[in-house]
Parts: C-alpha cells; structure tokens; sequence
C-alpha cells in the first residue's frame, strides 16, 4: 500500500484524494498492525510455556542426578553432560517452535492472497 502510494502521489494530489487515501492507508495499517500484535502475543504466550516446560526438563534432570547419583555413579562430568543436553533440548524446542510458527504466518499469508486474487479473476471474467 505505501509502495501504490508513493508510485501514485503524483495522481493521488491531482484528483484531490489526499484525505481518503490517508483514511484508506490508516485502516489497513490498523488492520495489519493488529493482526501483527495479536501474532506476537500468542508466539510470546507460547515462548513463556516453552521456557517453563525447558526449566521443568533441567529441573528434573538435576533432580534425577542429585537423588540417583550413589546408584547410578555417575561422574561429574557426565552429570553436567546431562544437565546441558537437557537444557539445549529446551533451546531447539523453542526455536522449532517459532520457526513452525513464521513458517505457518507465511503460509497462511499466501493463502489469502490468493484467495484475493481469484476473487479478482472471477470479477474479470
């Protein structure tokens, strides 16, 4: 819409249609912008059940460490081994998760515009 705006500036000033341009511009930008903040809520909203879910995971895997440590004897370093794959299995989990959900924006994206654009070729034909 900015990019239409800008190319027509020169048509928009000369027919007088400032006002309703801006009018029009204004409500798709509130339009994307909401759309935009609900995204990012509901990505932040997963982010935090992740993180709870990851500390949950090095929680009990240190849990398992301290209680099981005489029976199993597990060494120093392989305790914190353990410690550390179950806190990067947090991290990969998250970044799965919020490129699972770029990716799904994206595709639902596409899905709309071309939705729009056979509502455009239905009224040409």
């Amino acid at each position: 819409m900015l990019a239409e705006g800008i190319e027509g500036s020169a048509t928009i000033r000369t027919f007088e249609k400032e006002g309703a341009f801006m009018d029009h511009f204004q409500h798709f930008a509130d339009e994307s912008t909401a759309a935009q903040m609900n995204f990012l809520g509901a990505q932040r909203w997963l982010g935090v059940r992740v993180e709870l879910l990851g500390a949950m995971i090095v929680f009990s895997a240190s849990l398992v460490v301290v209680i099981f440590n005489e029976r199993l004897a597990l060494g120093a370093g392989l305790a914190a081994l353990l410690i550390r794959w179950s806190s990067g299995f947090t991290i990969s989990l998250s970044f799965l998760l919020d490129n699972f959900a770029e990716a799904e924006g994206s595709v639902t994206a596409i899905e709309v515009s071309l939705l729009d654009y056979a509502c455009v070729q239905a009224l040409l034909y």
